[in-house]
């Protein structure tokens, strides 16, 4: 029995017609596109781009006072044009409402120096997390890939 283990058929469909190292390549709108819509999102053609902002502003109504700080210190979130809101004049997406949610979870009950980060996606846990925890080490496994995504993703949000 091997230990090595396999891509499934869909993923494989995913990393052969979506995550490709062309479409990765142009960080302009890949927010509003398949790859986003595949690791993260769903196509808002087929809801609505009216549902999905409706479905933004009121999880995003509801962030608390520290959440939405986490919010402000992840500088560059608009790369990718991700659909968003604005609420107060400030611009959210749903990926990082979740990640604010998701931080300062993380924060109610320690703060790490070390993350190891499994499937990363385009990497907005990640940006989150840098930008609001001060880190020893941050490791993302991922798909080939995915990892080629973030890693683009990053550098250019970061400005570490």
């Amino acid at each position: 029995m091997s230990n090595k283990m396999k891509i499934s058929d869909l993923w494989r469909h995913i990393l052969d017609n979506h995550i490709t190292s062309k479409s990765v390549k142009s960080l302009e709108q890949f927010k509003r596109g398949p790859i986003n819509f595949k690791i993260s999102l769903w196509d808002p053609e087929k809801n609505g781009v009216r549902y999905l902002k409706m479905l933004i502003y009121n999880i995003s109504s509801s962030l608390t006072s520290k959440q939405w700080s986490i919010i402000k210190k992840t500088k560059n979130r608009d790369v990718g044009a991700p659909v968003s809101v604005k609420i107060d004049d400030e611009s959210i997406c749903l990926d990082y409402a979740q990640s604010a949610l998701e931080t300062d979870f993380i924060l109610s009950s320690t703060a790490p120096k070390k993350v190891l980060e499994i499937g990363a996606g385009y990497g907005r846990t990640c940006h989150t997390i840098i930008e609001n925890i001060d880190l020893d080490e941050y490791v993302i496994i991922d798909l080939p890939e995915c990892l080629q995504l973030s890693k683009e993703y990053l550098c250019k949000v970061l400005d570490k």
